[in-house]
């Protein structure tokens, strides 16, 4: 029954419940194998970890995000009035009204910082990796001048010697 507009949240929990349980109709099928194999084993408890899981994911890579399913389920999009319109209208402003109110909670905040992290992690590990293969390239080109005779070992700098004897000793 709705209230307001808007779906209780009792009966929000029995929507995904009875959604996440139905298994088949969202579940990759090489996850399904593994979750009905766990099942016939005896392994409910597995089943139902990795049921949950996967579900989670699923609702992400939806939307991009778990709270708008929740405020599409939630919100009657569907209707059968000659006004349609403007109950259309009035619900997608509720919508972003949400929304907003949604990037204003703890959860939201934290999974923004814990992205941005990731984010400023990636950047830092792609960086390294680009100077251990520069170096390494670089090493590589003088190791072979410092072979063919056409460059000094002794006429390299601190640097450009570290990475010659990197690469000849395969420690790049």
């Amino acid at each position: 029954m709705l209230s307001n507009g808007r779906m209780p949240d009792e009966d929000m929990k029995v929507i995904f419940n009875e959604w996440r349980h139905d298994v088949g109709t969202w579940m990759r099928p090489s996850t399904l194998k593994t979750y009905n194999a766990l099942m016939d084993n005896g392994r409910q408890g597995d089943a139902q970890s990795l049921g949950k899981l996967t579900f989670s994911t699923y609702q992400f890579h939806l939307s991009g995000c778990k709270f708008l399913i929740d405020v599409f389920i939630r919100l009657p999009l569907v209707c059968i009035q000659p006004s349609r319109h403007l109950l259309i209208g009035r619900l997608l402003t509720e919508l972003m009204t949400a929304f907003q109110e949604h990037k204003k909670t703890q959860q939201y905040v934290d999974v923004v910082a814990r992205s941005l992290d990731f984010q400023q992690k990636q950047w830092r590990l792609g960086k390294q990796i680009w100077w251990v293969e520069y170096h390494h390239t670089q090493g590589q080109k003088l190791s072979f001048q410092v072979r063919d005779g056409t460059t000094s070992y002794y006429s390299l700098s601190d640097a450009e010697e570290e990475q010659v004897e990197n690469f000849d000793c395969r420690r790049s």
